[in-house]
């Protein structure tokens, strides 16, 4: 799969002209939430407890019937999703729930201003399990490659929306500067002490 570097990371080629985008014409609202996460670190669960904490009292069944990716649009694929979203991500006419695996230097400045009470929810896992997880996702729809080959490029940071571990420094570094904007989140206390972790997760987005 071919990648390419913008600004100390890497991208899938298709993915970076949408992160550019977002970067240079997204304008934040105050009442936005915004996930963040690298790839295959439990997004599609934060993204179903998110929506739910939002939409538990006008609709107990909002989840129903629907993929969380559906309701909680990623920024990088609006553009070549096949199935509308639920709401335009760029319509700032109402509050949004999106999510990015962008990392977080790359945030547009209307979310990480100093003025601006954008909140940010980020889930971080062992990195042990992000490298098995992504060898089993990758192999299963390329050509597969030997796990050691797979270790050497995820500790060296050559894979899409990495590296993994400058990915999660920057969001833990923001989060103690900024804990009542950010929330950095591990997935394992989250699997562990769910109810505590999502009244957090609830708490900040008030």
């Amino acid at each position: 799969m071919d990648i390419v570097r913008w600004e100390g990371f890497w991208y899938i080629p298709k993915f970076l002209e949408p992160a550019m985008t977002f970067r240079s014409s997204f304008a934040a609202r105050n009442d936005d939430v915004l996930l963040a996460s690298s790839i295959k670190t439990g997004t599609t669960w934060i993204k179903a407890l998110a929506y739910s904490c939002i939409h538990l009292h006008d609709d107990e069944d909002a989840l129903a019937g629907n993929n969380p990716h559906f309701l909680v649009p990623t920024v990088e694929i609006v553009l070549y999703n096949a199935k509308p979203f639920e709401f335009d991500i760029y319509d700032a006419s109402a509050p949004r729930l999106i999510h990015t695996h962008i990392p977080y230097s790359h945030l547009p400045d209307s979310i990480k201003s100093s003025s601006s009470s954008t909140k940010i929810v980020y889930i971080a896992p062992n990195p042990k399990d992000i490298l098995i997880s992504m060898w089993h996702f990758f192999n299963s729809m390329l050509k597969p490659i030997p796990i050691d080959k797979a270790v050497d490029s995820f500790c060296s940071g050559f894979c899409n929306c990495s590296s993994f571990f400058d990915h999660v420094a920057e969001y833990w570094i923001e989060s103690r500067k900024q804990p009542e904007k950010i929330l950095f989140m591990k997935y394992e206390e989250l699997k562990n002490s769910t109810k505590v972790e999502i009244s957090k997760m609830a708490a900040i987005g008030e």
